[in-house]
């Protein structure tokens, strides 16, 4: 089916949500659950995944069929990975799945080559008989399982190898194919920076993700808390415009606790002038801070002049914008 994770230890349970009270024969349903009745989860989720970065650290694989292990990242070096992480992405709330070799994961349909399926069988099981709705309804029951004991799931895919893609069941997909039309990201999305790729190609200096989380990621979050403000609207163009202009942005961070930006410059550029949110408007002076996978590095201040900003960066800097 997935991946799974726990709420935070601080999150309340519902009384009507602990499993101690139900009687011994209970079963959680298998029916199918309509989001369009209300355009929410069936029970709130506990992570705010699209305002959430995502992502995975392949650990170790199977080699030599199963009789051993290679492996490319120890605990302590994920650790250290995700420090670094951490640091480039400006302190943004991250959920880190730590990833090794699977097999046969739990699909709706069969993840097996063409030639080993039963002639005319199209479920999961050739020899109980069990076609693709009952295996559909076994995994609602999971899904719901799982909630029960403060537990979210999630999966690779939201439509692949599957009869529904169980919106309102399940938060978030690694490949996300939008199952319908205007999906709010806080019923179903999917992940802006996978970083698995970059992990695995240079744990050190992870290349190219301080681009990604600011040119994709970062927007991509403000976006969606944008959406969850407004009723599901977009942000206007004009919004849009101020923040992202092709690659270069200054944008909100929206996690922080005090007002936060974040500027970049994929091909950088001698001096460019940004409107600054009209929060602010009476902000004279800013700290700025260069970002890197090493450290975040005060390198001065700035002044704010009609509440306009204006920057010198480098090609791929990134710097992080405070009030004085």
């Amino acid at each position: 089916m997935g991946t799974s994770l726990a709420a935070p230890p601080d999150t309340p349970r519902p009384a009507s949500d602990d499993p101690a009270l139900r009687p011994a024969d209970y079963q959680p349903s298998g029916d199918y659950y309509n989001w369009e009745k209300t355009g929410k989860p069936e029970r709130p989720w506990f992570h705010k995944y699209d305002q959430s970065l995502v992502m995975k650290i392949f650990l170790a694989e199977r080699t030599d069929r199963g009789r051993d292990c290679r492996v490319h990242l120890t605990f302590a070096q994920a650790l250290d990975v995700i420090e670094r992480l951490d640091r480039i992405t400006c302190g943004a709330p991250k959920i880190v799945y730590l990833v090794g070799w699977q097999y046969e994961e739990l699909h709706t349909y069969p993840p097996l080559p063409p030639e080993s399926q039963v002639s005319g069988f199209q479920g999961i099981s050739p020899f109980l008989g069990y076609g693709p709705e009952r295996e559909c309804a076994a995994q609602r029951k999971t899904y719901r399982y799982f909630r029960d004991y403060g537990v979210d799931v999630t999966s690779e895919h939201s439509a692949g190898g599957r009869l529904e893609p169980f919106v309102g069941l399940q938060p978030m997909a690694w490949i996300y194919e939008p199952p319908g039309p205007d999906i709010p990201p806080s019923l179903y999305c999917g992940s802006p920076m996978h970083a698995e790729p970059e992990v695995g190609a240079d744990p050190k200096n992870l290349p190219g993700l301080l681009d990604q989380f600011c040119l994709k990621a970062a927007p991509e979050i403000w976006a969606n808390a944008w959406r969850e403000a407004h009723g599901n609207l977009r942000p206007p163009a004009a919004d849009w415009q101020r923040v992202l202009h092709g690659n270069d942005c200054c944008l909100p961070l929206v996690w922080k606790k005090e007002p936060t930006l974040v500027a970049f410059s994929r091909g950088g550029y001698a001096r460019k002038v940004w409107k600054l949110p009209t929060d602010w408007t009476e902000v004279k002076t800013v700290r700025l801070a260069n970002v890197t996978v090493e450290a975040i590095t005060p390198v001065g201040t700035a002044e704010v002049r009609d509440g306009e900003l204006a920057l010198t960066l480098a090609p791929g800097q990134a710097m992080v914008i405070t009030r004085d």
